[in-house]
């Protein structure tokens, strides 16, 4: 027998079993009906007008084809650059016995047969099983890829009757990404194996799409976004960070700011000068699509810088604000934590005044000049020390002029006397150690003592 077989050709990606309801009556490759694989393709003398299998497809013989992945799912789309598995199912529903068979597969590009037809993907060419092979057939204007029988070949079961199967398997690598729908045409005949041309002899043909499946898409980011502190007081300037996933741009809006966007991943200084309620928002990209994320930045009035008002070295502002810090000069003033102080030396005088939103404020500067004071540990001819201290400490220097004893007081900043001294001087030199009770609370004294025309002011600190 000469074995009839119509080319197919396969559909790319993942296919069902399709069983033909109405069949070919010529094969799929441009009118070649006897492309045996043992007379070569093309219409070989005997062949032609169907002399070898008769002239039309029968439904005595159905014919399926499955595409499967490796792990042998059916797939009905094809992934670029995958392979799979086609499965080519023939059965026998006649009673003529048929105990042979041969076929023939193709892959090509589009969902229908082609004058022309372009081969799509890469089929099986090493490792097919016996009687099978690989040809890249060339009828003349093209070449077509093909899967096919080189003898005549046992059924899979049955032995020729009625239900016989007639199975072939072999493996197909889908084409690049931008192919587009492909078709898996395939044709088998069932013989009866007399090595005669006989109408006896039952062919039949099938076809499926196979479409191309989208490209997965990846991730879009997942935005998110961090800050060095969300509650300032104006002037602040703040420091953000992304913490977003999968970004690859950044676009941030700094709503009430002094500077409003920003491309940066990690913007930083960026400040606010005005009192409000404000939403920063970041949308973070890729290529797979956008996030945004959003967080909100409370800015705090700050309070009126307060006038200090001064009556000699009496210094004080309202009382209408939460915490007072006094300085001399660029000196923290220990203890001096009220609304109101009294200086002890000379010097430039100011408070930093807190409201109840934590927001500071600076005074204006109150010269305090006029007061004979010795400053401490300075090189004047008195000296106190240490200072800081914990109650004890030392007077010692040159007491002008010269006398026998002086009087020491000690008080705190409200005036109140603490500790009194006499003290003896060593022709006019001072050096005694003075040691308050150790109920005396912690925080700012003042020493004071006169000798001859000076007066003597010397404040420390009790830790």
């Amino acid at each position: 027998m000469n074995k009839r077989n119509v080319t197919f050709f396969a559909l790319a990606a993942g296919l069902t079993i399709l069983t033909l309801s109405s069949y070919n009556t010529g094969p799929a490759l441009n009118g070649y009906d006897c492309t045996g694989a043992e007379t070569g393709l093309g219409n070989p003398t005997g062949c032609a007008g169907g002399s070898c299998h008769g002239t039309s497809a029968t439904a005595g013989i159905t014919l399926a084809i499955e595409v499967d992945t490796i792990g042998g799912t059916p797939v009905t789309q094809y992934a670029p650059g995958i392979t799979y598995t086609i499965k080519i199912t023939g059965t026998n529903t006649t009673n003529n016995n048929l105990p042979k068979y041969g076929f023939q597969c193709g892959v090509i590009k589009g969902t229908a047969a082609a004058v022309t037809p372009v081969n799509a993907g890469t089929l099986q060419q090493v490792g097919l099983p016996g009687g099978v092979a690989y040809r890249a057939a060339n009828p003349g204007n093209y070449v077509v890829n093909l899967i096919e029988h080189t003898t005549r070949l046992n059924p899979a079961t049955g032995t020729g009757g009625n239900g016989t199967t007639y199975v072939q398997s072999f493996s197909w690598t889908a084409p690049a990404s931008g192919t587009g729908s492909v078709s898996v045409w395939a044709a088998l005949n069932a013989v009866n194996n007399d090595q005669t041309n006989s109408t006896a002899d039952k062919w039949n043909t099938n076809h499926v799409i196979l479409t191309e499946a989208p490209a997965a898409p990846g991730n879009p980011p997942v935005a998110a976004l961090s800050v060095n502190n969300d509650t300032v007081c104006a002037g602040t300037c703040l420091n953000f960070t992304d913490q977003s996933t999968g970004a690859t741009s950044w676009a941030w809006t700094f709503t009430g700011a002094a500077t409003t966007t920003s491309a940066l991943q990690n913007p930083a200084n960026i400040c606010y000068n005005t009192a409000g309620t404000y939403t920063v928002r970041l949308i973070a990209t890729n290529v797979n699509g956008s996030d945004t994320a959003t967080h909100t930045i409370v800015v705090n009035a700050l309070p009126a810088a307060p006038t200090v008002t001064a009556a000699g070295p009496n210094l004080s502002v309202p009382n209408t604000f939460s915490t007072y810090q006094w300085y001399n000069g660029a000196t923290l003033i220990s203890g001096a934590t009220n609304n109101s102080y009294t200086a002890t030396v000379n010097g430039d005088y100011h408070v930093v005044v807190t409201n109840a939103n934590g927001c500071s404020a600076l005074s204006d500067t109150a010269v305090v000049t006029g007061l004979a004071v010795q400053n401490v540990n300075s090189s004047g001819s008195i000296a106190l020390y240490p200072n800081p201290n914990d109650g004890a400490f030392t007077l010692s220097g040159q007491a002008a002029p010269a006398g026998n004893s002086i009087t020491v007081q000690v008080s705190d900043i409200t005036g109140r006397v603490v500790k009194t001294a006499q003290l003896p001087l060593d022709n006019g030199m001072l050096n005694q150690l003075i040691k308050l009770d150790n109920a005396i609370p912690r925080g700012l004294y003042i020493v004071r003592f006169a000798s001859g025309n000076r007066s003597y002011v010397i404040p420390f600190e009790k830790k």
